[in-house]
């Protein structure tokens, strides 16, 4: 409503000031036509009969009758309106209400011109062409007509471009929007930064969703790849949302858009001088993301093809394991230290400062696995999981990727591993079967600045260089 109502008040203010600078230049026109026969026209014809008989005979267009009125006037019935002459005294006097043919341009044009064509018919000698004169004249009017339709017409174009959005106005609202956690960047300033040949696009899904795109190319590993990020517009159409992407069109899952994203905002503020060059957190050019996670399952559908929810998957994360034998284990008394020291400890000398492990009986067999996460940054972290079987022997996972918060899951079933950043949250199922370690999606959300989930038994974790917690 309040949007209409500035369309009307513009569109009355554009009028309104047309109208006035219109009167005011007419009123100079008609002035100045008014004042030409003002005087009236000096003529050699002796009576009203000539006179009338010599407007009849004249080859003018613009008269359609001529006659006596009741005054005994000469009338002449012209395109515009009629106009009444009297001969007196050897001059042609225009007998007119000052007031009237002030409001009229084209009377009074057509009145002169009747003028001119009595004196040129009077005397052809004189150096004018009334047709030329009038049609001149006339120009104003024809200004005035196409001005006026131009304006309005204009106008109209207006409105109907303003009420039937374009879609550029959702990509500068996409560009001048700013995630949470980097409140001084837009998205515009860090996506024209950081890719090359970005381009915003504005389209409507089959599902009649409004989405603005954005494609553009960045250094993936060793070598150039096309992304591309989707933005859904609210129904408000102020606020909007990150809902896809996708990597040489591989679809992502929301945590791996949630890395890029981080990695694209934190590159702006590295190259603009935004964080201290003593920051505890490493700076990727890259994306740097695990060939790994290109082929994840839980990928957010492509908009475009009718943008449905987000389905719950399971995802085997054991493709091989590695078997760790020990001799003489008691698995009714085991020394944790002992069993899962070496792991803790050579993960530890490869990332040092980089590598936390909590110990926890994740499947429920009365033996306490490890769970070993360590990584650079978010863009290359990583968890794998040993566990102890019935005869003693230890196993791996192979390596998982994400940056989680683990809690005791709240049916007691396996743990829930929770991913947190840019006001996207993840939360899956963890759980052990036999050597094999598998995770749920339990949910994958946008929660703006929400908090993001946690319960009352989040997982006791240490760093690698205190080996205590393997004590218990």
């Amino acid at each position: 409503m309040e949007t209409l109502r500035e369309i009307v008040l513009w569109i009355f203010g554009v009028s309104f000031f047309y109208c006035c600078g219109w009167e005011l230049f007419r009123w100079i026109f008609v002035n100045k036509r008014f004042k030409e026969y003002a005087d009236g026209l000096k003529t050699d014809i002796p009576t009203s009969e000539e006179l009338m008989q010599i407007i009849r005979n004249m080859n003018c267009f613009l008269v359609k009758q001529v006659y006596y009125n009741e005054q005994g006037n000469v009338e002449v019935q012209g395109k515009y309106g009629k106009h009444r002459l009297n001969l007196e005294d050897g001059i042609i006097h225009v007998i007119r209400s000052k007031e009237d043919s002030r409001r009229n341009y084209n009377y009074v044009v057509e009145e002169n011109a009747i003028l001119d064509y009595i004196a040129k018919e009077e005397n052809h000698t004189l150096p004018m062409n009334p047709f030329t004169k009038y049609k001149k004249a006339m120009r104003l009017t024809k200004l005035h007509t196409a001005s006026l339709i131009g304006t309005f017409g204009g106008i109209f174009l207006l409105v109907v471009l303003y009420l039937i959005p374009s879609g550029n106005e959702y990509i500068e609202m996409v560009k001048g929007g700013a995630p949470s956690s980097y409140p001084q960047i837009t998205y515009g300033e860090a996506f024209d930064d950081y890719f090359s040949d970005p381009d915003w696009q504005y389209f409507k899904s089959s599902s009649d969703r409004k989405v603005v795109e954005f494609h553009g190319k960045c250094m993936y590993g060793d070598k150039e790849a096309k992304l591309c990020f989707q933005f859904i517009i609210a129904d408000d159409n102020e606020t909007f949302s990150v809902e896809y992407l996708d990597i040489d069109g591989e679809s992502q899952n929301m945590l791996t858009m949630g890395i890029a994203l981080d990695s694209i905002f934190s590159s702006y503020e590295e190259s603009h001088g935004m964080i201290s060059s003593d920051d505890d957190v490493e700076q990727n050019a890259d994306l740097g993301m695990d060939d790994t996670i290109l082929n994840a399952d839980h990928s957010d559908e492509n908009v475009s093809d009718d943008f449905t929810d987000q389905t719950m998957q399971e995802d085997s994360l054991a493709q091989d394991e590695n078997q760790y034998e020990f001799d003489d284990v008691d698995v009714n008394n085991l020394d944790y230290r002992e069993m899962y020291s070496s792991f803790v400890v050579e993960m530890e000398n490869e990332y040092p400062g980089n590598c936390t492990y909590s110990l926890y009986d994740i499947n429920g067999d009365g033996r306490k696995d490890l769970l070993l996460s360590y990584g650079t940054c978010n863009a290359d972290y990583e968890n794998i999981i040993y566990t102890i079987d019935e005869n003693g022997a230890i196993s791996s996972t192979s390596p998982f990727y994400g940056v989680y918060s683990f809690y005791v899951a709240e049916d007691g079933n396996g743990l829930y591993e929770v991913y947190g950043y840019m006001g996207v949250e993840e939360v899956r199922r963890l759980t052990l079967q036999g050597n094999q370690a598998e995770e749920e999606l339990l949910w994958s959300r946008e929660i703006g600045d929400g908090e993001y989930y946690e319960n009352d038994n989040p997982i006791e974790y240490a760093q690698g260089s205190d080996l205590s917690l393997l004590d218990e």
